[in-house]
């Protein structure tokens, strides 16, 4: 039988498990590397300031005081979201206000911002799954209403609409590297901007430097090893399937992402020279990886399009670095146990909806859909997927 196919793995090639390896020993790669790593960062997105700091959050922290937002403030933030991001504001004092999404895109919808953009201090526009969806359409609503946009770049990275990188759209963007992101380095974020003054802002309220990063570093490698195929066949896979043949309630909560309280008085930490050396490798195979995940996005696409019972996030323009294949099914949880007999390990959504108008009623689950697939690999989970909903057999005609 073929080896199972993780729902996520964390592509690493010799070069970087060899420096990963002495960074969790505890080498220092150099105080240059977070220069080379934040000008490369800035020739990529063609973005003048980019300031590297410990995490995702801490990053979207940062640019909500260099915009100084006021207490009370109130922010536009899509009704279907991150919980981890909303804390954030809520730690502030700020109050979300949650801006309809499209269906198509799973972004924020422009015509719901227009209605209530005039009542907003700052929207924050996420491109979820690896497509530049929403932040473009949103953007002249802003400008016009002269409210700062906040474009969450975490997934789409290395995606690029009408010549510009995700990254550079906006008054401010903002970056995680937290494990399965396309650009990772087992956490640390990014803040990036056009905006000279904004940026000196962001820099005076930095903290310094994070800490030592080895454990990071060593708690990376253990699950970099383990999501690669013979590991992950060996040790999670049989834990997992157990779990949801005989506590499938128990194997449900497990896709819950940690709804973690976001603490305001923690210091907003520069990145390490380490965590950056890091990231600039892989940055370089950024573009290679990328077009993996779109290569078995294609065949996913031309095998799912049209099956009854199943919707799919349509590509919009630009590229898509698909972070993630979403399809939406009435059962996710009850889909993702049946894929499991077929060997394809799946996620549920970890996104949440924070009012009851949502924009569809199915549940969102996430297909594998990475740099560790090949083809052959996206075939299999076609056949489940249609095995699983009872679609006829498919003929790949590519």
């Amino acid at each position: 039988m073929p080896l199972p196919i993780p729902r996520h793995i964390i592509p690493m090639d010799l070069p970087e498990v060899s420096l990963a390896a002495r960074l969790a020993a505890g080498s220092s790669p150099g105080e240059d590397a977070l220069v080379r790593f934040t000008d490369a960062v800035g020739r990529r997105l063609g973005v003048p300031h980019v300031v590297p700091i410990a995490s995702g959050r801490r990053a979207l922290a940062l640019a909500l005081h260099a915009l100084q937002l006021k207490p009370g403030a109130r922010v536009g933030v899509p009704t279907y979201c991150f919980p981890a991001l909303v804390r954030v504001f809520e730690a502030y004092g700020y109050q979300p206000v949650f801006v309809p999404i499209a269906a198509d895109t799973l972004a924020i919808d422009p015509d719901g911002l227009r209605r209530v953009v005039a009542s907003l201090d700052a929207v924050m526009g996420i491109e979820p799954f690896g497509q530049i969806c929403g932040v473009p359409d949103c953007e002249p609503i802003c400008d016009e209403a002269g409210v700062p946009l906040i474009e969450d770049a975490s997934q789409s990275t290395g995606a690029i609409r009408d010549g510009r990188p995700a990254g550079s759209w906006g008054r401010v963007g903002v970056f995680s590297m937290v494990d399965g992101k396309n650009l990772q380095a087992f956490g640390g974020g990014l803040l990036t901007t056009h905006d000279a003054d904004l940026a000196d802002r962001a820099r005076a309220r930095l903290g310094p430097t994070e800490g030592s990063v080895a454990a990071d570093f060593r708690g990376g490698l253990a699950r970099a090893a383990m999501s690669s195929r013979v590991p992950f066949a060996a040790g999670p896979w049989p834990a997992l399937r157990a779990r949801a043949s005989l506590d499938p309630d128990g194997f449900d909560t497990m896709f819950d992402e940690p709804d973690a309280p976001f603490d305001a008085a923690d210091p907003l930490r520069a990145m390490s020279p380490a965590r950056a050396a890091f990231a600039l490798l892989n940055l370089q195979r950024l573009d290679e990886r990328n077009l993996r995940r779109r290569e078995v996005a294609r065949v996913l696409f031309a095998g799912l399009d049209g099956v009854d019972g199943l919707s799919l996030q349509r590509p919009g323009a630009g590229t898509h670095t698909y972070n993630a294949f979403p399809v939406r099914v009435r059962d996710g949880a009850t889909f993702a146990r049946r894929l499991m007999r077929f060997g394809v390990d799946v996620r549920r959504d970890y996104m949440a909806w924070f009012t009851p108008d949502r924009a569809f009623d199915e549940d969102v689950v996430y297909l594998p859909s990475h740099p560790g697939m090949d083809e052959a690999d996206a075939r299999r989970v076609v056949a489940a997927v249609r095995s699983v909903l009872g679609a006829h057999a498919w003929v790949d005609a590519t």
